[in-house]
């Protein structure tokens, strides 16, 4: 395998584990940022641009899912122009990060291109949807008044299926109860 190939894999490495963990937290904060925003400037018009929220009465509103993907898609550009510029800064110590991921790999090309080419991407994106997933979508905040608990989660029927409700999902554990811990 050529140097220019193995130098390739290593900043993939690392510029991938870059993108996931300080870009998902600069969504994160943009979001949040753009959101308040929005919220002291258009008041109750900025429920259009609250994420996830793209249904009223009901109905799909289109208008408000396309408001909502517009912000996102300026969020996931600017993050991408801000990896980039990070990228740059901070070569060396991602080269760094590289090295020592690909270490057990390098002595068999082949392998260090499997985990370059399929296993990094694939467990990295996973983990960036998951994550991205878990601070854009709606919360259900009806059970607990209106209010989030802390680390940010609402409440056990945020987590269910869509169109379950625990009384449905009882016959799934071996007690008879719709939790997995005991007491709850």
């Amino acid at each position: 395998m050529s140097p220019k190939v193995i130098y390739a894999a290593k900043e993939a490495v690392g510029a991938r584990t870059l993108d996931i963990f300080k870009g998902v937290w600069i969504e994160y904060l943009l979001l949040r940022a753009i959101t308040d925003a929005l919220d002291s400037a258009l008041g109750a018009a900025a429920q259009d641009f609250h994420t996830g929220n793209y249904r009223e009465n009901g109905e799909f509103k289109v208008r408000r899912y396309l408001k909502q993907l517009l912000v996102w898609l300026l969020i996931v550009s600017f993050m991408k122009l801000s990896m980039v510029l990070l990228m740059v800064l901070l070569a060396g110590p991602l080269q760094s990060v590289a090295n020592f991921v690909l270490g057990p790999f390098l002595a068999k090309p082949e392998l260090k291109l499997l985990v370059v080419m399929l296993a990094t991407p694939i467990a990295m994106n996973a983990l960036q949807f998951w994550m991205t997933d878990n601070f854009i979508k709606k919360r259900d905040t009806e059970e607990n008044g209106g209010q989030v608990g802390e680390g940010g989660a609402t409440s056990d029927a945020d987590h269910l299926p869509i169109g379950s409700s625990s009384n449905e999902l009882e016959h799934l554990l071996p007690d008879g109860t719709s939790s997995p811990t005991p007491g709850r």
